[in-house]
């Protein structure tokens, strides 16, 4: 796959070359996503990126820039010790 594409397969993100920048609402209701694993390298994650997902808990870089709508409600945003 080129850098920076994902997909779900078997509501599984089967591909993981986030981009530095998530785009809005990227996974937006992909209601079967219960984990992903966001690279230290991504530095801002857009509003609704991950909302109505099933993750419970994420961990982003110190200085990744997110919004309130980023996540669904219930997760638990933690940061990476640099």
């Amino acid at each position: 796959y080129p850098p920076f594409w994902w997909y779900v397969h078997d509501s599984k993100l089967t591909h993981v070359g986030l981009p530095e920048k998530t785009l809005v609402g990227a996974f937006l209701g992909c209601t079967n996503l219960r984990k992903v694993i966001i690279p230290r390298s991504v530095r801002y994650i857009g509003e609704y990126t991950f909302r109505n997902t099933q993750i419970t808990q994420v961990t982003i870089n110190s200085n990744c820039t997110y919004s309130d709508t980023s996540f669904p409600e219930n997760c638990t945003v933690d940061f990476y010790n640099n």
